[in-house]
Formats: structure tokens, C-alpha cells, sequence
């Protein structure tokens, strides 16, 4: 899947010390919220870092040194994206933001309210 990045996402994106490759991150493995974005939780992100830990466990010989760096990498970026939302319309990022917990609370409430 083709990513394209708008400029105004790409300056959002380096003003909140975010990277694309997170980005690409929050797209493969967030959480679907709505038809157009998609926000990296909590246990979005412990279950991915969870799967490449027990990756490197099974990693033996030469080539775990050069895959561990990269996987610890992948999992700093990971625990850095936590909380992200990322905004798609028509395979483009529009922009990206952190959610805060009381943002997070109010929408929670708010959809519980009418269940």
C-alpha cells in the first residue's frame, strides 16, 4: 500500500517528534477509528512490541545482532507512537496529533452514554 504524505502532515509530523516510519506503523497496526483515522492504543502497541520481543528470543547466530538493533528501533518507535491518531482521506495522510487522556475519556463516555 502506497503512502502519500501531505505537506502540512509531514510539518505536524516533525513538530510532535514523530517519524513516517511511525506513521506507517500506526496505519499496519492501530486501531480503526472511524473512516478516517486510526489511533495507535495502548494495547495496540504492547501487543506489537509483545510479538517482536519474543521475534528476538527466537533470533540465534550472526544475524541477531544486526536484527535486534533494528527491532529495538521498531520498538522505541512503537512506544513513541503511543496515543497517536492519523488522520487518511484517499490513501493521503491529512495530519497527525497525540491524544490526550481527556479527549480519550470524553469520546469513551460520550459513545457509552448512548449504548
Amino acid at each position: 500500500m502506497f503512502i502519500n504524505f501531505t505537506m502540512h502532515a509531514l510539518a505536524r509530523i516533525r513538530q510532535r517528534g514523530k517519524s513516517t516510519e511511525g506513521v506507517k506503523m500506526v496505519l499496519r497496526h492501530g486501531t480503526n477509528r472511524g473512516h478516517s483515522s486510526r489511533v495507535m492504543f495502548k494495547k495496540d502497541s504492547l501487543r506489537e512490541i509483545e510479538r517482536r520481543q519474543q521475534w528476538l528470543k527466537r533470533l540465534s547466530g550472526s544475524r541477531a545482532k544486526t536484527y535486534s538493533r533494528a527491532m529495538k528501533k521498531r520498538i522505541y518507535a512503537l512506544e513513541k507512537m503511543r496515543g497517536c491518531v492519523v488522520v487518511v482521506k484517499n490513501n493521503s495522510v491529512l495530519t497527525t496529533y497525540n491524544e490526550t487522556q481527556r479527549k480519550a475519556k470524553k469520546r469513551y463516555r460520550r459513545r457509552r452514554k448512548w449504548m
